[in-house]
């Protein structure tokens, strides 16, 4: 299941989907030209290896978090950086979460407000701890492992 606040699944996700597969089978162009056999040899193998998405378009919250279940692995990127959204985003995280959880993130979203202290403090009240299990890149990135 993917979800993002902004329905950006055709534009974005999808393609990237597309274009990780297609590099693992074919050398890495500076164009791919897709035609219906190329689109149809992708959605069969993804059949065959069983893999199916669902995507879900909109904020984070209660209408969310009654509608899914719980994941064994849950990957989330930029999701912490509002600070008005954190407790809403925190409390999904946490009724999903079967196994692990990974956030990645900036240490601290500047002129935002948000950041690692703000969701390490908002996984307490939920009594839930996480720890940055990575950390590099110009810009302060991290990945909290929950």
């Amino acid at each position: 299941m993917l979800q993002d606040y902004n329905n950006i699944f055709n534009l974005v996700t999808v393609p990237n989907l597309f274009l990780t597969w297609y590099v693992t089978e074919h050398e890495l162009s500076d164009e791919v030209t897709v035609t219906a056999d190329l689109k149809s040899r992708f959605l069969a193998i993804l059949k065959d290896v069983g893999i199916e998405f669902e995507f879900l378009v909109g904020a984070w919250g209660e209408r969310l978090q009654n509608y899914l279940g719980k994941y064994d692995l849950i990957l989330s990127s930029e999701g912490i950086y509002s600070p008005s959204s954190l407790p809403q985003f925190t409390s999904v995280l946490v009724s999903c979460l079967g196994e692990h959880a990974l956030v990645a993130s900036k240490k601290v979203y500047f002129g935002v407000g948000g950041g690692v202290t703000e969701f390490l403090d908002e996984l307490a009240k939920h009594n839930r701890t996480g720890s940055i299990v990575w950390e590099g890149g110009q810009v302060g990135r991290v990945i909290i492992q929950v």
